[in-house]
């Protein structure tokens, strides 16, 4: 499950400079937030993976297939930053989040999930 995923990827980053390389700790706020973004976006078909950035940010990121993918990064400071790649489409930015997911990251993680158009 993708929270047991989470909690290992907390318990695993909790320390300066658990990625050799002087990243800085994952903080309990940060796990807090992206628990309650996975309650609040429900079930989805693809389910994403959990990981963590060396600024200490907890991340999830959806693969779909080659060119396709959605990540989000989660700090403590309430603001989700995410970045897509769907084939030609691309799209980054900043939103708030404070419990309800907003409008375009709900859209993007639509549009992630549904079967590729592209030529195989």
């Amino acid at each position: 499950m993708i929270s047991d995923e989470l909690d290992e990827v907390f318990s695993e980053t909790r320390e300066f400079g658990w990625d050799g390389f002087g990243g800085f700790p994952t903080s309990e706020k940060s796990l807090t937030l992206v628990k309650s973004f996975l309650l609040a976006i429900g079930a989805m078909p693809i389910t994403p993976t959990a990981g963590a950035q060396p600024d200490g940010s907890l991340t999830l990121e959806w693969y779909a297939g080659r060119g396709r993918s959605l990540t989000l990064s989660f700090s403590e400071s309430s603001i989700v930053h995410f970045a897509i790649l769907d084939g030609e489409f691309r799209d980054c930015g900043s939103v708030a989040f404070h419990g309800i997911v907003p409008t375009c990251i709900t859209e993007h993680i639509r549009r992630i999930c549904r079967p590729s158009t592209a030529p195989s």
